[in-house]
């Protein structure tokens, strides 16, 4: 994770930290711990890591957007080209969006409203978030460890999905273990 340089996962490996060992002394000793180790321990030995510069970069320029306002844009341009109807599953950029970019939005949930439009896209992301939530509400306490790191995954995926398109690619392993892992919360939570 810290060599990726995605700026999210960073974010999931703190959620992670505080989902185990919830706002606790624990947590707080093993951020500590952690922290130092990054910041003054391994640079000592001249070991450095793309995550943490972009971060400290990120938090240095004031820009928490990413850098990634024109990919945005050009998914905004493309959901208000179609905003009923959509613009089709996979769709390539339209000659506007791609004056703008021709890059992906880095957003799942903009994606959803490119490909489906509002009223479709709208109700699936509503969905995942309800159904989401209903499940926090009923397992955040659950003394099974399972239950709680397949919670993690599907409350850390729909997080990162702000920053990346990871819940809608069939091939990749975000996606499988996002819902195999809603799947299972949903078979336990009746």
């Amino acid at each position: 994770i810290l060599a990726s340089g995605s700026r999210a996962s960073l974010g999931l490996v703190v959620l992670t930290v505080l989902f185990k060992n919830g706002l606790s002394i624990k947590s707080f000793v093993t951020g500590a711990v952690a922290l130092i180790a990054i910041f003054v321990v391994l640079p000592q030995f001249g070991m450095t890591f793309q995550g943490i510069d972009r971060f400290i970069d990120t938090i240095n320029s004031h820009d928490f957007s990413s850098g990634r306002e024109d990919v945005r844009e050009a998914a905004w341009v493309m959901i208000n080209n179609a905003p009923i109807e959509g613009n089709g599953i996979y769709c390539s950029q339209s000659e506007e969006a791609m004056r703008i970019s021709d890059l992906g939005s880095h957003n799942a949930y903009l994606d959803f409203l490119k490909w489906y439009g509002y009223p479709l896209g709208g109700l699936l992301i509503s969905s995942f978030f309800l159904c989401a939530f209903n499940l926090l509400k009923k397992l955040r306490n659950s003394t099974n460890s399972d239950l709680r790191a397949h919670l993690l995954i599907v409350i850390g995926v729909l997080g990162m999905c702000f920053f990346e398109g990871l819940i809608w690619g069939v091939n990749e392993i975000n996606n499988t273990l996002f819902f195999v892992s809603f799947a299972v919360l949903e078979h336990y939570r009746s």
